[in-house]
């Protein structure tokens, strides 16, 4: 059987993780396409990044450069590597989730609930999915930021992270609303339901 073709964009993540990973060497690079985060600056990028876009629409040409620059930006945000690390990906939801542990400085069993009023991930992740394209990269630009400040930021999946970029879409096609619905699932879901949780504890049986 025969291995899957490695398409462009992700030959690209590729290519900057290790710019990341040796940034004293790539230092020109990085700067180049640290400038791809604007609209007004992108055109610094383009030599680095649009030659990985072939087949692409030029939104999904402005989601990579978003993207890739937010990466450049926080190069110490650790990158997920499949091997010895049981072999599954963390989505971005869940990787959403790893941060609000890592944030609330919770591991295991002993984590933050839902809601709370300091879960700042949550708040950010509440109206990511209404959000255009632009204005959903500067959201994950923030969260970014966050696990950036953080001593113990997760693993991120940037290869998982790209694509969700590249099909956000325009929030109106049936693929798109499931792209973007699907943070706050897995986001949500992470968390393991616990009987003190509740603010009632009436039995059911009672009513």
């Amino acid at each position: 059987m025969s291995e899957k073709a490695v398409l462009p964009w992700e030959t690209l993540m590729g290519t900057v993780n290790r710019w990341r990973s040796d940034r004293v060497s790539f230092t020109r690079e990085l700067a180049a396409v640290r400038k791809g985060a604007t609209a007004t600056t992108e055109h610094y990028a383009y030599p680095y990044i649009l030659p990985y876009t072939q087949g692409l629409r030029k939104d999904q040409q402005t989601a990579l450069l978003r993207l890739v620059a937010m990466l450049a930006e926080y190069p110490d945000i650790p990158v997920y590597k499949s091997s010895g690390q049981n072999g599954v990906r963390p989505t971005f939801g869940r990787w959403c989730y790893q941060l609000t542990c890592a944030l609330a400085g919770k591991k295991g069993g002993d984590q933050p609930r839902p809601g709370d009023s300091g879960d700042l991930v949550g708040q950010r992740l509440a109206y990511l999915h209404t959000q255009t394209l632009e204005e959903a990269m500067q959201s994950i630009r923030r969260l970014l930021s966050l696990a950036n400040s953080s001593k113990n930021a997760p693993a991120l999946d940037i290869y998982g992270l790209a694509r969700l970029a590249l099909y956000w879409g325009n929030g109106l096609s049936p693929q798109s609303q499931e792209t973007r619905q699907q943070i706050l699932r897995d986001y949500y879901s992470a968390f393991i339901y616990r009987a003190n949780d509740d603010a009632s504890t009436t039995d059911p049986k009672e009513d």
